[in-house]
């Protein structure tokens, strides 16, 4: 049995077929049954365009028994008849997932309990114009592809952080709302919040008219500099008597 499929990106680019990827064949237990790779598609077949497996191992990864009593509500319990005449549905999970830039994929195969699958054929004889009906009972195979591939995109990125920058917000607004309007503190959440200063305006004008000052007289930045420059000696004589006077007292 060869099987071939193919994975497309739904917002994605990316659409590539089986037949030049890795993948694995995994049992109903987990364990990794069949690696499927370049190099083993050639050795099996070079022809091939799929994986091929045989019948018996796909039951097998399936943990499917056709000499086991079937569980199907047609089935004859009384006599009880096999997998192997009722039927049997096995459901095969192709899962796709990427890991940076290689695609790789699974199949699952697992066993439908309950479920018998035949199929009736009308064969009409022309002769006498009978009509034979052949109850055929076998094995049904079922696929599912399903999983997760993706790829860097730059545009998905900023939205995202855009997004998480608006809830940091609502938070935010949520909190204060909590905070300053609804709990019994809210008074004193108030002013541990908010910080009332002073008025900057007198300081502003004050400031403008000496920036004025400075700029149309030249003289009184060098006046001011030198008041300074007379200011420190006193204030190191002050410094001096200060420090007689703690002496004095100390002794």
């Amino acid at each position: 049995m060869m099987i071939e499929h193919s994975v497309r990106g739904k917002i994605t680019s990316i659409a590539i077929r089986n037949g030049i990827l890795d993948g694995e064949l995994v049992s109903h237990n987990g364990s990794v049954v069949k690696t499927m790779t370049n190099a083993t598609r050639m050795s099996i077949n070079p022809n091939a365009d799929g994986d091929i497996f045989t019948i018996g191992e796909i039951l097998s990864a399936a943990g499917a028994d056709l000499d086991a009593p079937s569980t199907a509500p047609g089935a004859n319990k009384t006599a009880r008849e096999l997998y192997r005449t009722s039927g049997i549905v096995i459901v095969i999970v192709i899962e796709y997932k990427n890991n940076r830039k290689d695609i790789t994929y699974r199949y699952i195969p697992q066993v439908i309990d309950g479920n018998e699958y035949k199929t009736v054929e009308r064969i009409y004889n022309g002769t006498d114009g009978s009509i034979t009906l052949v109850n055929r009972h076998g094995i049904r195979f079922v696929f599912q592809q399903h999983g997760t591939i993706g790829q860097f995109d730059l545009l998905t990125l900023l939205t995202n952080i855009v997004g998480g920058f608006a809830l940091f917000k609502i938070a935010e607004f949520l909190v204060e709302f909590l905070m300053l309007m609804l709990l019994p503190e809210k008074e004193y959440y108030g002013i541990a919040k908010f910080q009332e200063t002073n008025s900057f305006d007198e300081w502003r004008k004050n400031k403008k008219i000496q920036e004025k000052q400075l700029s149309t007289d030249p003289k009184a930045v060098n006046v001011t500099c030198k008041i300074v420059n007379l200011l420190k000696p006193l204030s190191f004589v002050l410094s001096l008597q200060v420090s007689e006077i703690v002496n004095i007292f100390s002794s």
